[in-house]
């Protein structure tokens, strides 16, 4: 049975830019079966009307819409709200190092930025509607979260947090395992990297000032770095 993503059929109700004179956009889905509450028992045949993007009215039965509005007909779905993924990363391939290190010399970030965008197009189609990135391009997640506020790609909402900020030889030191002469041109172009409390309030206004949403702060070592405490 195919799921319906309730949160991704709102959204495609936005209100358009002369909202002020125009009327409001009426869509009225029709859902075989509806999860509204978590924990409880789903609801059967039901209506959904929303009302320029937002949901009012639940009613029994699959209810005929009204002049003018949308009818999206899932009478054989099942419909929930989107979910939502505290801790992703969009950008890049992810989740795959030896890959990483034998496409280094031929990969660069504009193909991360189309991987990217195939990601968070996976993402929704996956049933997520909201996600926290946690770690990627800070000036390309920033234009993925932007694009997809604007309707132009496909995707979850983002909350992004651009390039954790971190202790040198920490988790997010880009600095890890690579060579001497390449590790120092890697630190000579970091940002995120930080040591005390004013170089550290230095890096994370360098990623507040490249979009992000959120901080994520890495105090020691992890799986990136040559070792576990730093």
């Amino acid at each position: 049975m195919k799921t319906a993503i309730l949160v991704a059929l709102a959204a495609a109700t936005a209100i358009p830019a002369d909202a002020q004179t125009a009327p409001p956009a009426v869509t009225y889905i029709q859902a075989g079966t509806l999860l509204d509450r978590p924990g409880q028992a789903p609801r059967g045949a039901t209506t959904i009307i929303v009302r320029d993007g937002k949901i009012v009215a639940l009613r029994d039965g699959f209810v005929p819409p009204e002049a003018g509005a949308t009818l999206v007909d899932l009478r054989t779905a099942f419909v929930m709200p989107g979910m939502v993924d505290m801790h992703v990363h969009l950008w890049g391939i992810g989740g795959d190092p030896m890959r990483a290190r034998l496409e280094a010399m031929t990969r660069d970030r504009f193909d991360d930025e189309m991987t990217a965008v195939a990601n968070a197009r996976q993402t929704l189609a996956a049933g997520f509607t909201s996600v926290r990135d946690l770690g990627g391009d800070p000036r390309g997640i920033r234009a993925l979260r932007d694009a997809i506020d604007a309707g132009a790609i496909e995707g979850p909402s983002i909350t992004n947090a651009g390039e954790m900020i971190s202790v040198t030889g920490g988790h997010g030191d880009g600095g890890n395992g690579l060579a001497e002469e390449f590790a120092n041109m890697v630190h000579g172009r970091e940002v995120n990297v930080c040591n005390g409390p004013d170089d550290c309030r230095r890096a994370v206004r360098a990623q507040v000032a490249l979009g992000a949403r959120v901080i994520k702060f890495a105090a020691t070592g992890g799986v990136l770095s040559n070792a576990a405490a730093a």
